[in-house]
């Protein structure tokens, strides 16, 4: 009897933990799945945890907009498109724009690479989001802002020490890609970076670092903001 009674408890305790829910996936948005993360390079004097915090935070208002389907940040007006009667929260293409404002917000002044590589935010609203004369390949975008951090002395090729916060470049297509590293890695140790878009990958996103090379190429270098 002694023994039934074991078995029963045993078996009441199997059910009850088959029945638990499961943990909530705080990455569902993103491209990839994994059971943990970990924090990388915490000591660095070079990582800037106000960046991540405030990328992660603007990640989380990622919405998809099914009249218009593309995905939008909630609250977080892009300057370069937007007029004052309509304030245009998509960030698909304005990856540079994207990096440049969640810096300043997080460090509460612009970061002069990326202000000369941003489009103007005087282009009259028929003519966004380019004015073709000027802004260019040639003096807009994440490759222009990368050759600019190259000129000011701040692009780093060390990959073993990207800190958590940096900005990651690369320098092919058209304009180049720029993206935010978590400081953080997949279960297969991949690094987890914050990027914005494009029509074949829409939405900002976290995604593997392995992922975006598939796309992009290998990146160009990095640089603590």
């Amino acid at each position: 009897m002694k023994n039934l009674s074991i078995i029963l408890i045993l078996f009441a305790q199997i059910n009850a933990f088959a029945a638990a829910p499961t943990c909530v996936d705080l990455f569902s948005k993103s491209d990839v799945e994994f059971d943990k993360y970990e924090r990388s390079k915490v000591d660095s004097p070079l990582a800037n945890f106000k960046v991540v915090n405030t990328a992660y935070a603007w990640l989380a208002t990622n919405t998809w907009d099914p009249s218009i389907k593309m995905y939008y940040l909630a609250g977080h007006k892009n300057p370069y498109l937007s007029t004052a009667s309509h304030p245009v929260q998509i960030w698909d293409y304005w990856c540079a724009g994207f990096v440049g404002q969640v810096a300043q917000a997080a460090n509460g002044a612009p970061d002069p690479q990326f202000v000369k590589a941003a489009p103007s935010l005087d282009v009259p609203p028929n003519v966004r989001p380019y004015n073709p004369s000027i802004n260019t390949p040639e003096n807009t975008g994440a490759k222009v802002a990368f050759h600019l951090m190259e000129a000011a002395g701040r692009v780093h090729t060390d990959w073993d020490d990207l800190p958590p916060g940096a900005a990651v470049f690369w320098t092919t297509g058209t304009y180049g890609h720029v993206a935010i590293f978590t400081g953080e890695f997949d279960q297969y140790g991949n690094p987890l970076i914050i990027t914005t878009g494009w029509p074949s990958r829409p939405g900002t996103r976290l995604r593997t670092l392995k992922d975006l090379n598939a796309d992009l190429g290998a990146p160009a270098g990095w640089v603590a903001l």
